[in-house]
Order: C-alpha cells, then structure tokens, then sequence
C-alpha cells in the first residue's frame, strides 16, 4: 500500500451518556468499565476467532469478551503469575511469560490490550507495537486502550507523578528503587509514530472525552496507602505546573483535595499485506 493511500486519522469521540469510566484503579472485573468494553466488542472484526489479550493483567478485556462472544479463543499474556491466577481457567490458555519474549505457535486474529504500555520504560514502545504486529494475522487488527498525554511538558509532568507513587510503594515492601521501572506515558503522536513505523496500513486513535481516568490524590491512599505528608506533596507537585499542563490535566482543587484526569484513548491498527 502507498504513503498517499494509507489511512490515518485522529478523531473524537463525544460519549455523555455513560456512568464515570474508572471509579478506581483497581476497580472489580468489568461493572465500571462496560461501556468502554462493549466499544472494544464492538471494534472486533465479526470473523475473528483468536484473540490475544497483552499485558493482560486479570484479563478484563478478555474475559469480557469471552463473556460476550463465547465461541472465540482467548489467550491470556502477562509476566505477572499471581494476576494470571485470578483468571478462571475455563475462560482461555494463561501465557506467563514476557510480552517481548513471547513467541507462540500460531498468529492471532485480534490482539488487545488495556493501560499496560505505561508500564514499560522509554525506548521499549516501538518493541511493544513491533511485538503486536508480529503476533497478528495478515489481516488482523491491534487495539489498545491507553492514558496518553497530548505534548511532552504534560507527559513528563505525569510520568514523574506516577514515579513519585511507585517509589513509595517500593520503600514501603522494602523493595529498590533501582530494580523499578519508571513509568513513561505517551503522547498521541508517539502512538501514531510507532504504529506507523512498524507497518500498520490503516490505524485510529480516538479520544473519548466523558470517559477519562479522573480521580484525587486521595483516591489513590487506599490502593498506594499514601501518608498525609504524601499526599500533600503530590498535590502541591500538581498545583506547582504551568497553566498549559494544569488544563490539558484537568487539575484543579475539589472539595476532596487536588483533582487531575488522565484522557483515555483507543487506537484500532489493522495489518494488511
């Protein structure tokens, strides 16, 4: 397929009709996630068969799927064997191993996955988005559901809000801070580059406005187990940003304490030969 022939767009979507995306971030299988879910179904090819979910942690997006389309095969990828073990075995074939790493026998017909490029550190995306391509068929498609920031100044200013919580959560398991992994998000131009790069024909990322990862900073204290004083460090961090950053974040203070909301976004990238 030619440069000029190749179909790239970036649009927004306006969903006002729908209970609040992500009451927490660790919220219980799908309830609070269904209308973002049944977008991702509705997504799915009608004629695909396997299906391969990511960086799946317990599997949300697929053991809904299977849920909703019980005649697919799902297969579940994490490095993580305690969240491998929380999905039921009746529902797919449970990988553990590591994302670029993995290698399986036969190519899947769909691959997805939900908020796990974070995860990984600067450099490793462009594996991530080779990786997905790799494991799809000629004609199969890669979609993924991600928090992702609109310039650099925004990114880097999460990206290091993120760090400050996962450091305190290694100091309190008693873990190093040398063995972490800093949390990169990317942008949406990032997500367009790499899967540009590695060869999708046709790909694209929307935007869904109403359904955003919006909490306060003291949302996070049951789930970090944040202190006070942390707290109040991470709000002071956010209040402290440029006027560009603070609006493109949405960060401003509520009568539970600092606000900040993250756009959630769905790219949809599809393999031709």
């Amino acid at each position: 397929m030619s440069e000029q022939s190749k179909q790239v767009k970036h649009t927004l979507i306006h969903d006002s009709d729908t209970e609040e995306f992500h009451k927490s971030l660790d919220t219980g299988f799908f309830k609070d996630q269904e209308h973002l879910l049944n977008y991702i179904l509705n997504e799915i090819p009608s004629n695909v068969n396997n299906i391969c979910e990511i960086g799946c942690g317990t599997g949300i997006v697929g053991r809904y799927i299977k849920h909703k389309l019980q005649n697919v095969n799902i297969t579940f990828v994490d490095c993580n064997e305690p969240l491998l073990d929380a999905i039921p075995d009746e529902v797919g074939v449970k990988e553990c191993v590591d994302l670029l790493q993995y290698n399986p026998k036969s190519d899947f017909d769909c691959v997805v996955s939900r908020l796990m490029t974070h995860y990984f550190p600067k450099g490793k995306h462009q594996e991530i988005f080779n990786k997905a391509y790799e494991l799809l068929s000629d004609d199969g498609c890669y979609i993924d559901v991600s928090a992702l920031e609109i310039d650099h100044d925004t990114q880097a200013v999460i990206s290091e809000f993120w760090y400050k919580e996962a450091c305190w959560t290694a100091d309190r398991k008693g873990e190093s801070r040398s063995d972490m992994i800093r949390p990169y998000v990317l942008t949406v131009n990032e997500v367009m580059e790499f899967a540009d790069k590695v060869g999708f024909n046709e790909f694209t990322i929307k935007r869904f406005n109403d359904y955003n990862l919006t909490h306060t900073i003291q949302d996070l204290v049951p789930r970090c187990k944040l202190t006070p004083p942390q707290v109040k460090e991470l709000e002071e961090f956010l209040l402290d940003q440029p006027l560009h950053v603070i609006n493109n974040l949405g960060i401003k203070e509520v009568d539970a304490g600092v606000e900040i909301t993250q756009p959630v976004y769905i790219l949809k990238a599809t393999k031709e030969l």
